[in-house]
């Protein structure tokens, strides 16, 4: 979008790197031939170059200026005469939130039946969350109350206002009493036919889901395996609800099985799934259970019995059967199969090599984390992949493609596809109707995978599904202790491959330099060099942060000169604040915390105020444990465009704080309502670096199971915004465009 012409002029000279020093004498000169000129247009465009430099010393002057012009503007003074109350920071745990009765009443007369119940947030549902922090901090009690009204209500609805309603239940499922999940239970049996009238499949499977998700934390286990098939839900849900089942008593669950084996399929495969999930001593029969499912039609549930709870012999058994994941059509059952076999590996039961060729390239890093037989057939196995890259054309394709380098259910680890560029038909405006929304959506989503479903076929043919497969940082670990030469060797392949062939091995490129830096910086700079252009077929991101490998490499890797100049280079061409967040958490978690301040103070001394402004912004996004505050702290008088990062340096490092005490109130409260009242602080204040500090939830199992119902998908959501607004901002303003912020000698 276009930013008025005064934003661009404060860009221009803010983040000028050619010739700031000069620019900033002739823009003060200009300012002090202007001195005589007291008149309110002259002060303004005084403040104006002031600002113009980014300079602090300018930036207080400027101040100055503004305090002068806000001082002597009568109306401006007026309105702040009538202003409402001064600014609380609810989210902020040393702050008293004083009780405010004008604010209370309004809360208490807000008709929740207007709340959620159309795909788009209205403006009764952004007052209503944008008050609750504070709310949660002046009355708790309200807060509870009003939240246990909302969901009584959604509990008389029906169509999309049921279905947005059960949504937004979601983070407010610590207020479910078991009553409650237990009428949600008997809603969905006695209601849901006749509320998926004229609805798809899919949306069917969905709203089951959501009735099952917010009842199950809070019923025991025998009463979910009734919930689960009283109608039946679809076979995937156990998968999906894996975080909220509990065991269910020894005689509950041996009645199960047995009336199970007379079921139809769909219940058989319920339970199944249900057991694959929870940790239980076997009963007398499950392993006849399990055979029933292998012998039949739904083998993917039996193979995940047979992982999680099958014996030697039987695993055995389906080691040396001629079972194949090149035989199956089902993307689940080859991938759990493949497990089922490098699980007999595992036990040594069957020799790696004897299952090479039947399992899928994703199970490749489990076969090679299995032990040193399984480690030495995967080295075998990416030295084929390698050759075969080398020799393979692959066309660019129109997608971009992101996988998540973290094992998972999920075989394909995929966590993003999206269209490069937009195709010619625009968007159909939405109508409020939960047919047409659905089926617009599906078909945006259903022509994204058909794209990625056909790069798939692709790779497959020629034999290099690697590229989009990856093995995970685990994986390459577990490789180098089984074979310490191994990643010079495929150092040295790598460098050889062509460089329209680079974008198949580029991911593995990467991940073997990140092996061999520190050893061999020298050819570990070099494999970075020679793939620091190629676009990979697919890219990775590495935990909820998404930093990138290249991050993973460079933060990593030794103190050698030429690293060191490489991360100054990174902190130096970050065009936005999450740019500057990724190198920041990058650090971090590779254990330069030390390197990054040390850059950091170097970005702090320098004369140029976008250089500053850079390092305190990196201080504000580092983790509050180290002395990033004290660095933060030593800004606080500082004005100009270094004032400007303090203040957002200073909010991003406070949130941070906040986030993490919230965090332990919510897993340490006593009660759920308590546990509730934190949480919604909590989902206001955190952000990707949850995953350094929030490891697992403390408490009882219980507690566990209520906690975790649907708060990861909730955190992913907040994370999810905090990058679009960080990608957009620049020290806490709008970021300027890339052509002002070029420099000399830039990295391509």
């Amino acid at each position: 979008m276009p930013y008025a012409p005064r934003i661009e002029f404060d860009w221009l000279g803010n983040h000028n790197y050619v010739d700031w020093v000069q620019m900033r004498d002739v823009a003060i000169s200009s300012v002090d031939a202007m001195g005589s000129d007291s008149s309110r247009t002259g002060l303004w465009v005084q403040l104006h170059i002031l600002c113009f430099t980014g300079d602090s010393a300018d930036g207080a002057q400027a101040s100055n200026i503004r305090r002068h012009l806000n001082e002597t503007n009568s109306e401006l003074q007026s309105f702040l005469r009538t202003s409402p109350q001064p600014y609380m920071e609810a989210l902020d745990p040393d702050c008293q939130i004083p009780r405010i009765k004008a604010f209370e009443d309004q809360q208490t007369l807000i008709d929740v039946k207007s709340l959620y119940k159309t795909f788009h947030t209205g403006d009764d549902d952004h007052f209503r969350e944008r008050d609750l922090p504070k709310l949660v901090r002046m009355r708790p009690d309200l807060a509870i109350a009003k939240g246990r009204e909302l969901i009584e209500n959604v509990l008389t609805r029906s169509g999309l206002a049921l279905r947005q309603g059960l949504i937004a239940l979601r983070d407010a499922s610590l207020l479910i009493t078991p009553e409650v999940a237990a009428s949600l239970v008997r809603f969905r049996r006695d209601r849901f036919p006749d509320l998926s009238i004229d609805m798809e499949d899919s949306e069917r499977k969905f709203q089951s889901w959501l009735f099952l998700m917010l009842a199950f934390p809070h019923l025991c286990g025998d009463d979910q395996l009734l919930a689960l098939m009283d109608p039946a839900v679809d076979t995937s849900f156990p998968i999906q609800m894996m975080p909220s089942f509990k065991p269910p008593t020894p005689g509950h669950l041996e009645r199960v099985l047995d009336e199970a084996l007379s079921k139809k399929s769909r219940e058989q495969c319920l339970v199944a799934g249900f057991l694959a999930q929870i940790n239980i001593q076997p009963p007398r029969s499950m392993a006849k259970f399990i055979e029933h499912l292998l012998a039949g039609d739904d083998r993917l549930f039996g193979i995940l019995l047979l992982i999680k709870h099958g014996d030697l012999d039987r695993i055995s058994t389906f080691s040396r059967s001629a079972w194949s994941a090149k035989n199956e059509i089902h993307d689940a059952i080859a991938f759990f199969g493949s497990l089922a076999l490098i699980e007999a590996v595992r036990k040594q039961l069957i020799a790696a090599d004897d299952i090479a060729t039947r399992i899928t390239v994703e199970s490749w890093g489990y076969l090679a984390q299995s032990g040193a037989d399984g480690a030495r057939t995967v080295i075998r196995l990416v030295g084929e992949f390698i050759q075969r890259a080398s020799e393979s054309d692959v066309a660019r394709p129109v997608i971009d493609i992101e996988l998540q380098a973290r094992p998972g259910y999920w075989p394909r680890r995929l966590h993003d596809v999206s269209r490069r560029k937009s195709k010619d038909n625009e968007d159909i405006i939405s109508s409020g109707d939960l047919a047409d929304e659905l089926i617009n959506h599906r078909r945006r989503s259903d022509e994204d995978r058909n794209e990625f479903l056909c790069i798939m076929d692709g790779l497959v043919q020629k034999d290099v599904e690697l590229a989009i497969r990856p093995l995970l940082p685990q994986d390459m670990d577990a490789i180098a202790n089984a074979s310490p030469k191994t990643m010079d060797a495929w150092a040295t392949s790598l460098l050889d491959i062509s460089r329209e062939r680079k974008p198949l091995t580029y991911t593995l490129a990467i991940f073997v330099a990140i092996q061999i830096a520190g050893d061999d910086d020298e050819k570990a700079m070099a494999l970075l060099d020679s793939y620091r252009t190629t676009e990979p077929i697919a890219s990775v991101v590495i935990g909820w942060p998404e930093y990138s490998p290249i991050a993973k490499l460079v933060w990593g890797a030794g103190a050698g000169g030429a690293w060191r100049e490489l991360r100054r280079q990174r902190l130096r061409l970050a065009k936005n604040d999450h740019e500057l967040f990724l190198e920041a958490v990058a650090a971090e978690a590779e254990g330069a915390s030390a390197v990054l301040l040390e850059l950091v103070d170097e970005l702090l001394s320098d004369m140029h105020p976008s250089h500053q402004a850079r390092g305190l912004m990196l201080l504000g996004f580092m983790d509050t444990a180290g002395s990033s505050k004290s660095r933060i702290d030593a800004w606080s008088e500082s004005h100009g465009l270094p004032g400007q990062a303090h203040r957002a340096a200073l909010r991003a490092w406070q949130r941070n704080k906040w986030a993490h005490h919230w965090f332990t109130k919510m897993v340490s409260a006593d009660t759920d309502e308590e546990a509730w009242c934190h949480q919604v602080l909590f989902l206001e204040c955190v952000d990707a670096r949850i995953e350094h500090w929030g490891h697992g939830f403390a408490g009882g199992a219980s507690k566990h199971h209520r906690l975790t119902g649907g708060l990861e998908n909730t955190i992913k959501n907040r994370i999810s915004q905090q990058k679009e607004r960080r990608m957009s901002n620049l020290f806490g303003s709008p970021a300027p465009r890339d052509e002002f912020l070029r420099r000399r000698g830039e990295l391509a």
